[in-house]
């Protein structure tokens, strides 16, 4: 996991928890979290997805 400034999105070869949405739905066994960590390298937040967001420029 890496330990630098910033946003990540770490795909875990394993399922690594749950994602409720707002419509009610329980997305259950999902295998993407994404984390942000501070400058010192501490984790800032990190919580399970559902699949990752793919910016196209």
């Amino acid at each position: 996991m890496p330990k630098y400034y910033g946003y990540y999105v770490i795909k875990f070869n394993r399922p690594i928890g749950r994602v409720y949405h707002d419509d009610g739905r329980i997305s259950e066994n999902v295998v993407y979290a994404e984390i942000g960590r501070n400058s010192d390298g501490t984790i800032k937040y990190a919580y399970p997805i559902v699949e990752p967001k793919i910016n196209y420029k």
